[in-house]
């Protein structure tokens, strides 16, 4: 109850009301919590920035103040978390991230939305009805909760969503990317930064193999050092290093700076650095497509609830500035955007 009546000590930093502001309960805020009207635009516009996603903006009219339309957002979460009124916002935005790398945007009736259900039918058209769904928590902001569903399968499989990789754990997609231009690199030149060794006679180099003119095309009658055609060499085997998959231990990891706006739960102190949870079985992949979005948290709700994608949870709109402010490192992963399917 002293943080409610903080209002009536005038030397509270500025600073401090803007942590207030960004990790307070909304209902809270909007209902118990005395705000002081001396804070200026610029801190509003800070706040707001930092507690809700960027495609939250749309809700701001031309003459409305950062003040106004931050206390009209606290009422309608306090209102969307607690009944199943969508008079404010009757159709709901949701991303699906495919594996060709199309981002696209969908919507669905707000009160009908279950990505559950939805995602069901993305199964059963993806020929993948078969494996279980999983759904994970990308990231916990103060208001929603960004979580994605999808489905796991063989890492050989021809339907491995490499884009869904990079975002539940960019340093591992980075550390295999790197593996792989190291294997291309290998089988493009096997012998390279290795110094060639000298041999006598005019050569003609075909891709990394020299063959010996005049001794090559005499069948059983090559000279030693030099290769037959006529039977032709086993190819060279790659180092033991490749085609085992770089753990994010064993790769050099570079520290990913977590987002500022909007800034992360204080759950969320290691986003977006930390491994991903139950995803260590290197047999398998994501695959196919990945639904994306923007669940509201219910007040005083814990970090270890079990996640639901159902029709008995309250969700936000999502959107394409949403998934690359919160996670920057997909704009080098996402090939193109699109409205509808996008396939």
């Amino acid at each position: 109850m002293f943080l409610a009546g903080l209002a009536c000590f005038p030397w509270v930093p500025r600073a401090n009301w803007i942590e207030l502001l960004v990790h307070a309960d909304a209902g809270w805020l909007a209902e118990v919590c005395e705000i002081p009207p001396g804070l200026g635009e610029k801190t509003w516009e800070e706040a707001f920035r930092r507690r809700f996603l960027p495609g939250w903006i749309r809700w701001k009219g031309k003459n409305d103040s950062w003040r106004t339309v931050f206390i009209r957002l606290l009422h309608r979460i306090a209102h969307r978390r607690t009944v199943t009124c969508t008079s404010d916002e009757s159709w709901t935005s949701f991303l699906l991230l495919h594996r060709t790398g199309t981002l696209s945007l969908n919507r669905s009736p707000s009160r009908h939305l279950s990505p559950l259900h939805i995602f069901a039918e993305l199964k059963r058209q993806a020929n993948a009805f078969s494996l279980p769904t999983r759904i994970r928590s990308v990231l916990r902001l103060n208001d929603v909760r960004i979580i994605v569903l999808g489905v796991r399968g063989s890492s050989g499989s021809l339907f491995v969503n490499p884009s869904t990789r990079a975002l539940l754990d960019p340093h591992g997609a980075t550390a295999a990317a790197e593996e792989g231009q190291r294997l291309e690199r290998w089988r493009s030149n096997p012998d390279e930064g290795v110094a060639p060794q000298k041999q006598a006679g005019r050569r003609r180099s075909a891709g990394n193999l020299f063959v010996t003119l005049g001794s090559a095309f005499r069948p059983g009658r090559a000279r030693a050092g030099t290769i037959n055609v006529f039977s032709p060499p086993r190819a060279p085997s790659p180092p033991a290093s490749f085609g085992t998959r770089l753990l994010p231990a064993e790769h050099k990891r570079r520290e990913i700076p977590p987002p500022t706006h909007p800034t992360p739960h204080f759950s969320e102190t290691e986003y977006p650095n930390a491994p991903p949870p139950g995803d260590a079985d290197l047999t398998e992949e994501w695959v196919g497509p990945l639904l994306i979005a923007a669940q509201l948290i219910q007040p005083g709700e814990p970090d270890d609830v079990p996640l639901v994608a159902d029709d008995s949870a309250a969700y936000a709109s999502l959107t394409v500035d949403d998934l690359f402010a919160i996670a920057p490192w997909m704009k080098a992963h996402v090939l193109k955007t699109a409205k509808g399917l996008g396939y």
